[in-house]
């Protein structure tokens, strides 16, 4: 289960996890990020939900398209979103979300971009770093202009990592 001092970084509008997640999670896969990402003019606001095999295989397309049916049916009874709507189901990619703390374990050691609500005694929002490590308070970063910085749980509005090559080489190894 989800903390749920980041369950905002799941989905930042708040209305869509508890909806999702169960059908994801029946179906064996995580819900990774559910958020709007945009407009198409013809068909509406587009709601893309990034998800991953919880057992750590590759996701296929044909299963996007299964679990894209699911969430559709399920959005079809509960009826989140008054207007028209494209619902787009997909993989969480190289530079993905990182949403649940065992997403910041798993990449320590990794570059990430961080957003936070909320500025620092510094006047910044915004950190580009490798993740050192976690604790209850948050994740802590090593940035190269600051050092160590510990960015709050509940201050985070937004967490991805950094495609680079080293990533990919671990990721096509199961290194991580």
């Amino acid at each position: 289960m989800t903390d749920t001092l980041i369950k905002h970084l799941i989905d930042p509008d708040g209305r869509f996890e508890p909806i999702i997640a169960p059908v994801v999670n029946d179906l064996g896969y995580r819900l990774v990020r559910v958020a709007f990402a945009g407009a198409d003019p013809k068909r509406g606001v587009i709601l893309s939900v990034m998800i991953e095999p919880t057992d750590g295989t590759k996701l296929k397309v044909d299963e996007c398209k299964r679990v894209s049916q699911m969430i559709s049916a399920t959005l079809d009874v509960s009826d989140p979103i008054a207007d028209s709507y494209v619902l787009e189901v997909g993989s969480v990619g190289l530079d993905r979300h990182l949403t649940d703390k065992k997403d910041f374990e798993r990449f320590k050691g990794y570059e990430g971009k961080f957003e936070c609500k909320m500025a620092d005694d510094k006047g910044q929002r915004k950190f580009r770093g490798f993740i050192e490590g976690t604790d209850k308070e948050g994740v802590t970063i090593r940035t190269q202009e600051r050092g160590l910085v510990l960015l709050e749980w509940q201050n985070l509005s937004m967490a991805r990592l950094v495609a680079s090559d080293d990533l990919l080489k671990a990721l096509q190894s199961n290194a991580v």
